[in-house]
């Protein structure tokens, strides 16, 4: 399937105006998306009026996505993409697995389809979870009830964690919760609750030595992976090299 192609026929029979508030309403041109403000501004109209052509637009879309039979493959590989991990799945790896089936299709080409059909939905990254996809609201809950009571679970085993044991509790963990350490290892990607630093340790990203956020963090992670004293450029030079990120240490 070509994306390409796929979106040239349904644009068919909107008007130039249609075709350019979808375009840019959802950076289909492979800029950044524009509010309706800046489009109503753009062509001299009112907020509103951009917004009424948007809504009449995604009408004749979605009468068109219902009987496109290429649309409806898209859907169907996005759904059972889902349901083969439990209803959720992050944004980059299904992206990633729609590369085999349409050429092209991005984000937004997805983001257009979903506002017009909404076979299924996106949740957009926030401050505990990277952006993905969904079934249900109930799939949600299930990956979030799994992550908090890992998490839960490993504040309880910093320091075996932290000496290298986090793929042995983790074992552990799902084999008493009786779920498939693959859908868990899922689950747990979508999450930001749990990380890796730069040395290939995991662990919880509220800890320091996974998440160094300050540079009293960044001296301890040093000076802990080092085993030694360090002269204070040594410190430094290694954090900068470790890319440890914030600003550059002096």
């Amino acid at each position: 399937i070509s994306a390409q192609k796929v979106f040239s026929g349904l644009f068919q029979g909107l008007s130039p105006r249609q075709k350019d508030v979808l375009t840019h309403r959802f950076g289909l041109a492979g800029g950044e998306t524009k509010t309706l403000a800046a489009l109503g501004g753009q062509y001299g109209v009112s907020r509103e009026r951009i917004r009424q052509i948007e809504a009449s637009a995604l009408d004749i879309l979605k009468k068109k996505i219902a009987v496109h039979a290429e649309c409806a493959q898209i859907f169907a590989h996005g759904k059972k993409h889902l349901q083969g991990f439990g209803g959720v799945a992050g944004r980059d790896a299904m992206l990633a697995h729609y590369s085999s089936l349409a050429e092209g299709l991005k984000e937004n080409h997805l983001a257009l389809l979903l506002e017009a059909a909404a076979p299924f939905s996106f949740s957009a990254a926030d401050e505990h979870s990277h952006p993905f996809y969904y079934l249900e609201k109930g799939n949600i809950k299930k990956v979030s009830d799994f992550v908090l009571k890992f998490v839960k679970f490993l504040r309880g085993k910093k320091t075996e964690i932290l000496n290298g044991g986090y793929e042995a509790q983790f074992r552990d963990f799902v084999k008493h919760e009786k779920i498939d350490p693959r859908l868990a290892e899922h689950y747990l990607a979508i999450s930001k609750r749990v990380g890796v630093n730069q040395y290939g340790d995991k662990g919880l990203s509220e800890w320091p030595e996974i998440r160094p956020r300050t540079i009293r963090d960044r001296v301890y992670l040093i000076l802990k992976k080092k085993g030694e004293p360090l002269h204070f450029r040594a410190i430094a030079d290694l954090i900068n090299k470790a890319g440890l990120g914030g600003r550059k240490a002096l």
